[in-house]
């Protein structure tokens, strides 16, 4: 099986339809799964794709949409 592949900071905001500002506001808040690729605050921030499924079906609101 290949590795996942990681979504990079621009990648996962369009994905999730806002500004890399807020989803780098989500991510100081630990608000949203992320990687970090090394040590430190400039370390890079990277997103697996299934965790962001399970986050956003985790944190959905409002009726179910399949009928």
């Amino acid at each position: 099986m290949a590795p996942e592949s990681l979504l990079t900071v621009r990648e996962a905001a369009k994905l999730l339809h806002v500004s890399v500002n807020q989803l780098y506001i989500w991510v100081r808040a630990g608000h949203v799964p992320h990687l970090r690729l090394g040590d430190g605050a400039h370390a890079p921030i990277r997103f697996r794709m299934t965790d962001l499924e399970s986050w956003l079906e985790a944190n959905r609101h409002g009726p179910d949409v399949a009928a």
